[in-house]
């Protein structure tokens, strides 16, 4: 991490991000006023860190043209770059009938470990775009994978709601 913060910090900064930061991903997470509390970084150079950590977040989203999903693993592939987020993000990738992503959309976004949403919103989008499939998924950003018993609910009753519309 270090070599990666010499572009941008002299040591003092390096130092004080180094001992209070355990990866970039946390540090890419801060607002400009909190890169500002670190030692050489000022008002112009805290807009830049941001606007960095802005596009490297876009250059992971994936480009829906040449997306087809096979697997679960497919999935993760493509949207890994969610675990960089710190709040509960629901996603929707709406597939043609070869898998192919017509769309990929954040129905719900929420806070450290909830997200609200309806069937509605899933489906209604599924519905205007005439896909074929939908897949539903969601980050953890407590990094606790295990499925809460809003995640089994809403599994059921967004299931259903496909098996009902044919999708």
């Amino acid at each position: 991490m270090r070599d990666l913060l010499r572009p941008f910090l002299h040591e003092p900064g390096i130092d004080y991000v180094t001992e209070n930061f355990t990866s970039l991903c946390q540090l890419s997470s801060l607002t400009e006023l909190e890169l500002l509390q670190i030692p050489g970084i000022g008002a112009q150079k805290a807009k830049k860190l941001k606007d960095i950590f802005a596009l490297s977040r876009a250059l992971l989203q994936p480009d829906n043209e040449n997306i087809i999903i096979k697997s679960p693993a497919d999935v993760y592939e493509h949207f890994k770059y969610m675990a960089l987020n710190e709040e509960e993000q629901l996603v929707a990738l709406y597939l043609n009938t070869k898998n192919k992503v017509l769309m990929h959309t954040v129905i719900s976004k929420g806070t450290l470990n909830t997200s609200l949403i309806h069937p509605r919103e899933v489906f209604s989008a599924a519905i205007r775009i005439k896909c074929a499939s939908v897949i539903i998924f969601h980050n953890h950003p407590s990094h606790c994978c295990d499925p809460s018993v809003e995640d089994v609910d809403i599994t059921k009753r967004l299931k259903e709601a496909g098996t009902l519309l044919g999708i």
